[in-house]
């Protein structure tokens, strides 16, 4: 027994370390995505007939978690390796919400998990924005008053909180 526990608690910080450096060498700002591709504005937003039951109003410091709705993920559910990508994010995000709610430094910041097509954003730089987000199947959206919204797209291994610290900074 005694030498399950010494491989289980060598492999866990390998993983760890792994994951470290992977995220050395990972370029975040190629996940980053346009924001201005995702945008709609005004004029094209009352023109288009949205259900305002598929809309999310964010307001304040905030870090939203996107997943695909369950009606997105049934188109999805014949592509292979959906269910573990789905799986990796969940429990990324879950370590991620546990220690903003836990952590001091992040007190002032809320989250939320979204599979809401729309995300109207009321106080950043330049807003109000609304996001239409039907091409982000998974990411996160980071916003606080007066900052430009930050788009992050895909699925991270382990958590978040790197790219959410350095937001929030």
């Amino acid at each position: 027994m005694n030498k399950l526990k010494k491989l289980l608690y060598f492999t866990f910080i390998f993983l760890t370390f792994l994951n470290c450096e992977n995220n050395k060498l990972v370029n975040n700002e190629n996940r980053k995505l346009n924001i201005e591709k995702n945008v709609i504005d005004k004029n094209e937003f009352q023109n288009q007939e949205i259900e305002y039951n598929d809309m999310e109003k964010i307001n304040g410091n905030y870090v939203v978690f996107l997943r695909p709705d369950d009606k997105k993920f049934e188109s999805l559910k014949n592509e292979d390796g959906i269910y573990e990508v789905d799986s990796d994010f969940g429990f990324a995000i879950q370590n991620t919400i546990d220690s903003i709610d836990s952590e001091f430094e992040f007190k002032k910041i809320n989250n939320i998990v979204s599979t809401k097509r729309y995300l109207k954003l009321e106080n950043c730089k330049n807003c109000p924005k609304t996001i239409d987000r039907d091409t982000i199947l998974y990411g996160i959206i980071l916003t606080a008053p007066n900052k430009e919204i930050e788009i992050i797209s895909g699925v991270q291994a382990l958590n978040y909180l790197p790219l959410i610290k350095d937001y929030f900074k």
